[in-house]
């Protein structure tokens, strides 16, 4: 589980393989992000190819996010085929009060 405070940027990376584990490019890799309460705070953000089969974006957390687990969903398109992979990350809040 990484950490992140509000209004610090989360860097999301990806990297897509073939069956035989090879690095390769797809279509398109976005990633949407929900907050504690499953509403969708990051809505299919584009993450750019950054070398063959690898892919990265800084995205900005909001000034107003909620403390609490946040899911990060990062959605690869390739052809027809749509996959998701999910990660679980945890937005921390210091001085708060």
């Amino acid at each position: 589980m990484k950490v992140y405070h509000r209004g610090e940027s989360i860097y999301v990376y990806a990297e897509t393989r073939d069956l035989s584990g090879n690095l390769v490019n797809v279509t398109s890799v976005a990633c949407s992000i929900y907050d504690p309460l499953n509403t969708k705070v990051v809505s299919s953000t584009a993450i750019a190819n950054t070398a063959t089969g690898k892919y990265g974006a800084s995205v900005a957390t909001g000034a107003a996010w909620l403390r609490g687990k946040y899911l990060l969903r990062v959605e690869v398109t390739n052809g027809a085929d749509l996959i998701y992979a999910t990660e679980e990350v945890f937005l921390e809040i210091l001085n708060d009060e």
